[in-house]
């Protein structure tokens, strides 16, 4: 029996959950989330995120691997979901629509949703507070960085004298 690596691409892993009903060794849920597990830690450069969370010296509430590791299995629960919608911020989205943004979360991503959540106390459910502040994240990423190179360029066109109407 031929083993597969589980640093798969996409499309082969896409090709392990269809057939994993027929492998007997793994339900398919389990095997959906061991795959989505590593797409996620690709996506968050995780060996990455792990660093800067633990640089951190303790000045956030998550500092540790495990910590980061509880985290990408929160996104990873979203993406493997069987629910057909989920409540994000007193609004229902789509499964489709919160397992696309989940896969969109990056490692910029991730840090700006920590930095936000640290500056919150009373946090009654940590998990989906955690998934509400990446959910808007990931879809206000486009707005703010577009916003942020427009901040730039009028900084540097007000240090250096550069008027931009003629």
């Amino acid at each position: 029996m031929e083993e597969e690596s589980i640093y798969q691409s996409c499309s082969a892993a896409q090709r392990t959950v269809e057939n994993s009903a027929d492998d007997g060794r793994m339900d398919g849920y389990m095997q959906e989330k061991q795959i989505y597990t590593e797409i996620v830690k690709d996506n968050i450069e995780f060996f990455d995120f792990c660093t800067w969370l633990t640089s951190c010296n303790g000045d956030y509430s998550f500092s540790t691997e495990e910590e980061a590791e509880e985290i990408v299995q929160m996104i990873v629960r979203q993406i493997c979901s069987r629910k057909k919608t989920e409540r994000i911020c007193g609004e229902d989205f789509p499964r489709e629509i919160v397992k696309s943004a989940m896969l969109k979360v990056d490692l910029q991503v991730l840090e700006n949703a920590i930095e936000q959540i640290d500056g919150v106390a009373n946090i009654r459910n940590k998990e989906k507070y955690i998934i509400s502040t990446l959910f808007n994240e990931v879809n206000n990423k486009h707005f703010r960085d577009n916003s942020e190179s427009r901040w730039a360029e009028r900084a540097v066109a007000e240090d250096f004298g550069y008027n931009r109407t003629p």
